[in-house]
């Protein structure tokens, strides 16, 4: 008598919204179906894009942000650096309706962004940069500094070449990011498209 078989092998295609959702989680995690890590569509771009934030960052820190005015005297200016250093002191202010630290928050989402491009999650570095460009849109409302712990603040008289390297870096972000992930998403959906059954 023949000994039944226990290695039953299912050959039965897997439910496709079930496939779907599984292909979907390991796009998510930058996977293939065999679990490997899937291949970067563009890498010279995203580096380039990576040090491109850097580097406009970094310049924007040698230039001056603002040329405030300050009664009876000459008007001052102050470096971006300096904003940079002391704009975390400003966020309390948020939450009483001064626009002072927005700006400073924007820099907290360009190294999310960075630290996301680095990890190839563009959709993440694409929603967290839009965060960004929006809180260093705002700043541009900004019309005060608070310099003075003693007097009102020091009305700005212009923004200067540190603050739009700095908005540049933003918009640089924003763009970098989507364009990086439109990319990931024509790989995708033509690797799809080979591995398609062909009727």
């Amino acid at each position: 008598m023949a000994q039944a078989s226990f290695d039953s092998r299912d050959d039965s295609p897997l439910d496709p919204i079930a496939d779907k959702k599984r292909q979907a989680l390991l796009k998510e995690f930058g996977l293939t179906t065999d679990l490997q890590e899937a291949p970067d569509p563009a890498p010279a771009a995203r580096t380039l894009v990576i040090l491109g934030c850097i580097a406009l960052f970094v310049a924007s820190l040698f230039f001056p942000a603002i040329t405030y005015l300050r009664p009876g005297m000459a008007n001052g200016e102050l470096p971006t650096w300096g904003l940079l250093l002391a704009g975390w002191a400003f966020i309390p202010g948020l939450f009483l309706g001064e626009l002072w630290g927005v700006g400073w928050l924007a820099n907290v989402a360009l190294v999310g962004v960075i630290i996301e491009l680095s990890v190839k999650q563009e959709k993440w570095a694409t929603m967290t940069a839009a965060f960004g460009a929006l809180f260093a849109g705002l700043a541009c409302l900004i019309d005060s500094v608070p310099l003075n712990n003693n007097g009102p603040p020091f009305p700005i008289e212009s923004f200067e070449v540190g603050f739009y390297l700095w908005q540049g870096t933003m918009l640089l972000a924003l763009g970098g990011s989507a364009f990086l992930w439109w990319l990931d998403v024509l790989a995708s959906s033509s690797a799809a498209l080979e591995e398609a059954p062909q009727w």
